[in-house]
């Protein structure tokens, strides 16, 4: 918690010094380095992608600052609303350096640094880019976590400076997918891995060479550097000098028994016994009805994170079939003499569950082994019903 306080109050004072910035003189001379620091993702699950900025050093006018564009403002009217919908506005920031340093501090994130190579112009067209972007008409920007966001920005700004192209390397001849490349990051925070798995729609599934990689900023540290100028043939960015040594441990390993998979199949198993037990008595509705009501609040979410926000990725969510609203209608009609509405969306939610079993190997969008258990126990309990 701490480490989440330092941050607001580095935000806050980045804000203060954004709008001092706004009354100085913003040329820079012909000495001046462009770079840009890339950190490693940290412990905190808001840091488990890392993080990129652009740092801009002249010597001759002593200036030492980091355009960074992932900064949004805590005091934004209805924040929390806007961020889970995907309308909040993130802004481009200027810190000083020290500053920027500083919030990392103690985090023990590595931090990397790489510096462009660009002629005068090409560095004279970059930082026009960036001052041009922070005009206060200019510096909002509707985040994208895939498409547009404090990585992708940097890529941006290559791909158009200069000649107005640069040569990119030639793609993967099998690409891995946007959610292979989050795998890779939270492959052993398991539960976040499971909560991914069940927002993220079909979006991520989506082959992501490698441009599209670099929404990450370790892919666009990687990545960038094999970019070439026409002019020169030069690499984007070359070196990879240590700002900040404090690598994070690894998290702790999660005991196997307390992974999703172990403990969604434990818990379907014991529904599964219990409803037998009780439906030799007569007295499985209380349990259907309770598993029902579950799913109907997972299918609501899904629902809502589709068609009640502007977040890409989590539209298009084919768990929509296993994790249905309308499981909370057939809970109502359980209680109920058997009518032709309860038989056809007991066939609706029978066949959305069977249509991923039947076709998991072909199926467009990653199923979580976890999921499984919960879909074969819904099979059952809807034959059974």
């Amino acid at each position: 918690m701490s480490r989440f306080v330092f941050i607001l109050l580095i935000t806050a004072f980045s804000l203060f010094f954004n709008e001092k910035m706004q009354a100085q003189n913003r040329n820079f001379s012909d000495a001046t380095r462009i770079s840009m620091l890339v950190s490693s993702p940290g412990n905190e699950l808001y840091s488990a992608f890392g993080h990129s900025a652009i740092r801009v050093t002249d010597s001759i006018r002593g200036l030492d600052w980091v355009f960074n564009y992932g900064v949004f403002d805590f005091d934004t009217p209805n924040f929390y609303s806007k961020f889970v919908r995907g309308k909040l506005l993130y802004k481009l920031a200027i810190q000083e350096y020290q500053s920027y340093w500083a919030s990392y501090d103690g985090s023990q994130q590595l931090v990397t640094e790489q510096v462009f190579q660009l002629d005068t112009l090409q560095k004279r067209e970059f930082l026009a880019f960036l001052m041009e972007n922070y005009k206060p008409e200019n510096r909002l920007y509707l985040y994208d976590f895939f498409y547009d966001n404090c990585a992708t920005r940097i890529r941006d700004i290559i791909e158009v400076i200069g000649e107005k192209e640069v040569i990119i390397p030639e793609e993967e001849n099998n690409p891995p997918t946007f959610r292979d490349l989050l795998h890779d990051y939270v492959g052993k925070r398991y539960w976040t891995s499971y909560g991914i798995d069940i927002i993220l729609g079909l979006e991520a599934d989506k082959k992501a060479g490698l441009r599209e990689q670099m929404f990450l900023p370790e892919y666009l540290s990687e990545n960038l550097a094999q970019y070439r100028f026409p002019s020169s043939q030069n690499a984007s960015v070359f070196g990879n000098t240590v700002v900040l040594k404090e690598k994070g441990a690894e998290p702790p390993l999660l005991s196997w028994f307390l992974r999703p998979g172990f403990v969604m199949g434990m818990i379907c198993l014991i529904i599964l016994l219990g409803s037998i037990f009780l439906q030799k008595r007569g007295k499985q509705l209380v349990l259907d009805r309770f598993l029902f009501i579950l799913l109907g609040l997972g299918g609501l979410f899904i629902t809502f994170m589709w068609f009640g926000t502007d977040h890409i990725a989590t539209q298009r969510n084919l768990n929509l079939l296993w994790l249905n609203p309308l499981y909370f209608v057939f809970a109502f009609y359980l209680s109920k003499p058997k009518n032709k509405v309860y038989s056809i969306l007991r066939w609706i939610l029978l066949i959305g569950n069977l249509a991923i079993l039947i076709n998991l190997l072909w199926w467009p969008q990653y199923v979580h082994p976890a999921f499984l258990p919960i879909i074969g126990l819904v099979v059952y309990r809807l034959v059974r019903s």
